[in-house]
C-alpha cells in the first residue's frame, strides 16, 4: 500500500533539485554570458530537465529496487511503473521551472519550493489518503480538485499499476494528464524564465 506513494515522493523531491540548479547559475552569473548568446530558454531548459527526469527516473528504479528487496512484488509490469515516474518527474521538474523563475539565489529557491512541495506531498495522496473531491465531468471522465497536481494521477497510475496489476491500457487517461500537465507547466516555466532572466 505504501509503495507508489514512496516512488511518488521520491520524484517530487525533484523539484528541490531542479529549482536550485537553475537559481545556482543564476546566483553565479553564468545566466549573464548566456543572454548574449543565441541560446533560447526552451533550448536551456530542455537540456536541464533532461538530466532531471534521467535522475527522477533513476529515483523510482531505486526506490523500486528497495521495495523488492524487502519483499514488495509488483503486479503489474515494471517497465509501466517506470513509465508514470518518467512522466511525473517530467512535470514536477517543469514545476520546479516555474519556482526558479522567482527565485534569485539557492536559498530563495530553496524556500519557495517548500510550497509546492507542501501541496504536491498532502493534496495528492503521496502521503495520506484523499477524499475525492469531483468538479465536474469531461468524457464520462470526472475531474477532481487536485487534478491539476501531477503527483495525483502518478499516485493512481502506479497503485493501478502495481497493486492491482493493470496495464497500458488502464491507465492512459493518467498517463494523458502527466503529459498534458508536464506541457503546461513547462511551458509556463520556459515562458516566465524568458520574461524574468534571459531578456537581452
Amino acid at each position: 500500500n505504501y509503495v507508489p506513494g514512496l516512488m511518488v515522493f521520491a520524484v517530487i523531491m525533484l523539484i528541490f533539485q531542479s529549482a536550485m540548479l537553475i537559481a545556482r547559475e543564476i546566483e553565479n552569473g553564468t545566466l549573464r554570458r548566456l543572454v548574449l548568446s543565441r541560446v533560447s530558454s526552451i533550448e536551456l531548459l530542455a537540456g536541464i530537465s533532461a538530466a532531471q527526469v534521467l535522475v527522477g527516473v533513476l529515483s523510482v528504479a531505486l526506490t523500486f529496487a528497495a521495495a523488492y528487496a524487502l519483499g514488495f512484488r509488483s503486479l503489474g509490469p515494471v517497465w509501466l511503473a517506470l513509465l508514470v515516474g518518467a512522466f511525473t518527474a517530467l512535470s514536477v521538474v517543469g514545476m520546479g521551472l516555474v519556482v526558479a523563475c522567482f527565485a534569485r539565489t539557492v536559498t530563495q529557491a530553496f524556500l519557495v519550493a517548500n510550497f509546492p512541495l507542501a501541496l504536491l506531498m498532502f493534496f495528492s495522496g503521496a502521503v495520506y489518503p484523499i477524499p475525492k473531491v469531483a468538479l465536474f465531468a469531461l468524457g464520462g471522465v470526472e475531474v477532481g480538485l487536485y487534478d491539476f497536481l501531477p503527483a495525483a494521477h502518478a499516485v493512481t497510475a502506479l497503485n493501478k499499476v502495481v497493486a492491482l496489476g493493470s496495464g497500458l491500457g488502464d491507465v492512459v487517461y493518467e498517463l494523458s494528464a502527466l503529459a498534458l500537465l508536464s506541457i503546461l507547466y513547462f511551458g509556463a516555466g520556459a515562458w516566465l524564465f524568458q520574461r524574468t532572466h534571459l531578456r537581452r
